[in-house]
């Protein structure tokens, strides 16, 4: 079932203004499941803007990686 926006006069659908958003800011804070445990962290990003990609900075172990390889759904 997809979902809307319930405040549709302040959805931000031009895309010049979400790229400025993302690149004024500094972190973004990921959601992720394992199973019925809910897991939120906040990151530093990268953003490169020709790929229209967020590149996050973690290390090869630890839970967001166990959490990932569970649900790589984020």
């Amino acid at each position: 079932m997809p979902y809307h926006v319930r405040r549709s006069d302040r959805a931000i659908a031009d895309q010049e203004q979400m790229v400025a958003i993302i690149e004024n800011c500094r972190y973004a804070t990921i959601a992720l499941s394992k199973g019925n445990e809910p897991y939120l962290v906040t990151l530093s990003y990268g953003y490169d803007k020709t790929e229209n990609a967020l590149y996050f900075h973690c290390g090869k172990e630890g839970q967001k990686i166990d959490f990932l390889k569970s649900n790589p759904k984020v």
